[in-house]
C-alpha cells in the first residue's frame, strides 16, 4: 500500500515539476488533457469540443481533421494549433501572404470541399473524390502504393503525407510524433521531421506562416539534382515526398528530361544564374509568394543567390500542400491571367511578365 501512495504522489507531482507534458521542445505542450481523455467521457456524456466519431485511438478527443479544424471564432494567428480546415471561409488574398490574410503555409482545405481541383482530396473532409493520385507511378522506387480502389488520401499514414508511410494506420504512423523532441528538424525521426513529414528536413516558422515576410517563414529543403537515371537524389527535400505520390512530375529522364527543352516543369533544380533567373524576385530577396528551397535548412535565408544551393525550385514553389481557392492548389490564380489573377511565375522567370 505505501509503494501505491508514492506512486501515486509522484503522479500527481509530475506537472508540477514540468516533465509532462511540457517536454522541452516537444511539438504540443500543455495539459494532457487538451488532447486526451481516459474513457471519452465527461460527467457521463462527450463534451461539446470532442469529436462526434469517437473514442479514438491513443486515446485522444478527436481525429485530425478535427483537431485542425478551426472553429467560427478561430483565426489563423499562429498562437493556436495551425488550422488548415476552416469553419468560415478563410482570407487569402491574391497570394495567401499579404498583411490582413489568416492563410497557414499549407493553405486550407475549405475550397476543396466544393471544388475538389483546388485541395487534395483528404478522407473526413473529401467525399467522394477517391482517385489516383495524379503522376502516380508505382513502379519507381520509394513510390506509395499501390494505390488502392476507392482509397481517399489520408492525413497520416501509406496513404497520407504526415507520419511513417510504413504504417497505413494514421494514429500508428504518428506515434510519438507529436511528444517527442523537434529541437532540430533534420529528418532522423518523425519527431525531428520538417512539420511531422517522416525524413524530411526544413527549418519551421513558429507561427506556421501566418503573414510571412522575407525574413520570416519556412526554410525548405530543396537540393539541387543530377539528371539521366531518373532518381531522387535526395530523400529529405520536400518535394521527395512529394514524389512518392507523384512521381512522374519529379523523376524520370523519360518524364523530366535533364536540360531545355524541359518536359515537365523541373523539381529540386537550382536557378541558373543567367538570363531572366539572376533577377529573382527582382533584387534576389526571398519571396513567400513562390519560395525557394535550400540545401541549407539551419537558418531563414532573407535572399537567395541564382546558381547556388539555396535557389532550388521545389513543388512548393508553386502549389500550397493542402489547398487553397484556386485551381490545381496554385499559390496565385494563374489560370485567370492575363486579364486577371496574378502572375508568380514571373517570380522566377521575371522577362516574361
Amino acid at each position: 500500500m505505501s509503494r501505491w501512495i508514492a506512486a501515486i504522489t509522484w503522479v500527481l507531482w509530475i506537472p508540477a515539476l514540468g516533465v509532462v507534458p511540457h517536454a522541452v521542445h516537444a511539438r504540443v505542450t500543455g495539459p494532457c488533457s487538451d488532447c486526451h481523455t481516459m474513457h471519452y467521457s465527461q460527467g457521463g456524456a462527450a463534451l461539446s469540443d470532442w469529436g462526434a466519431a469517437g473514442p479514438y485511438e491513443a486515446l485522444v478527443t478527436n481525429d485530425c481533421v478535427g483537431c485542425h479544424t478551426a472553429p467560427p471564432q478561430e483565426q489563423n494567428d499562429g498562437n493556436a494549433p495551425p488550422y488548415v480546415n476552416s469553419v468560415n471561409p478563410p482570407n487569402y488574398g491574391d497570394t495567401g501572404t499579404e498583411s490582413g490574410t489568416n492563410t497557414l503555409a499549407g493553405g486550407n482545405f475549405y475550397w476543396m470541399r466544393s471544388d475538389p481541383t483546388t485541395g487534395h482530396d483528404v478522407e473526413g473532409i473529401a467525399t467522394g473524390f477517391d482517385r489516383m493520385p495524379p503522376g502516380h507511378n508505382p513502379s519507381q522506387s520509394g513510390t506509395r502504393g499501390p494505390w488502392p480502389a476507392n482509397q481517399n488520401v489520408t492525413c497520416a499514414g501509406a496513404f497520407g503525407c504526415h507520419g511513417r508511410a510504413s504504417e497505413t494506420n494514421p494514429y500508428e504512423s504518428m506515434r510519438g510524433g507529436h511528444h517527442g523532441d523537434d529541437a532540430v528538424t533534420d529528418g532522423s525521426t518523425l519527431a525531428a521531421s520538417y512539420r511531422l513529414l517522416d525524413g524530411v528536413a526544413g527549418k519551421e516558422d513558429p507561427q506556421w506562416e501566418f503573414q510571412p515576410t522575407a525574413t520570416a517563414h519556412n526554410q525548405y529543403k530543396g537540393v539541387h539534382r543530377a539528371f539521366g537515371d531518373g532518381s531522387a537524389s535526395d530523400t529529405t527535400t520536400i518535394s521527395y515526398l512529394c514524389f512518392q505520390c507523384h512521381g512522374d512530375f519529379h523523376s524520370g529522364s523519360g518524364n523530366v528530361g535533364g536540360s531545355s527543352p524541359w518536359l515537365r516543369h523541373p523539381t529540386d533544380v537550382q536557378l541558373p544564374n543567367y538570363g531572366e533567373y539572376v533577377d529573382y524576385n527582382t533584387d534576389n530577396t526571398y519571396s513567400v509568394v513562390a519560395p525557394v528551397g535550400s540545401a541549407d535548412v539551419s537558418s531563414v535565408l532573407s535572399s537567395v543567390n541564382p546558381g547556388t544551393g539555396d535557389c532550388v525550385v521545389t513543388c512548393l514553389s508553386c502549389h500550397r500542400a493542402h489547398g487553397s481557392p484556386y485551381f490545381k492548389l496554385m499559390r496565385w490564380d494563374y489560370k485567370s491571367w492575363p486579364g486577371g489573377g496574378v502572375n508568380g511565375c514571373a517570380v522566377c522567370h521575371t522577362w516574361k511578365d
